[in-house]
C-alpha cells in the first residue's frame, strides 16, 4: 500500500505553505502562530471579525475558538497550494 503522504511529501508541504501563510497574516497586527497549516491569530477587534466573515463567505476554512472566542483559526486542506495562499491574502 503506498504511502501518499511520504511519497507526496505532504509534511514539508503543509510546513512551507504554513510559513507563507504566517507571514501573509501579518498584516492583521495581532498574534499569529502556526505549525504546518494549521494557523491561530489572536484578537478581538471589529476588523479582525469583518475580515473573517469576508473570508467565510468567499469559501475560506476559518473559524473563531478560544475561552474568550478571540482566536482565529485557518486550517486549510493539504492539498491547498501557494496560489491559493495568495487569494485568502486578497480577501
Amino acid at each position: 500500500m503506498p504511502d501518499v503522504i511520504a511519497d507526496e511529501r505532504l509534511a514539508e508541504h503543509a510546513a512551507q505553505l504554513g510559513q507563507h501563510l504566517l507571514r501573509g497574516c501579518e498584516e492583521l497586527k495581532a498574534e499569529t502562530r502556526g505549525r504546518g497549516l494549521i494557523i491561530g491569530i489572536d484578537g478581538d477587534n471589529a476588523e479582525l471579525a469583518a475580515r473573517v466573515n469576508q473570508m467565510r463567505e468567499r469559501g475560506a476554512v476559518i473559524g473563531r475558538t478560544g475561552r474568550d472566542n478571540n482566536v482565529l483559526k485557518i486550517r486549510p486542506p493539504l492539498v491547498f497550494q501557494p496560489e491559493h495562499v495568495e487569494v485568502l491574502e486578497r480577501i
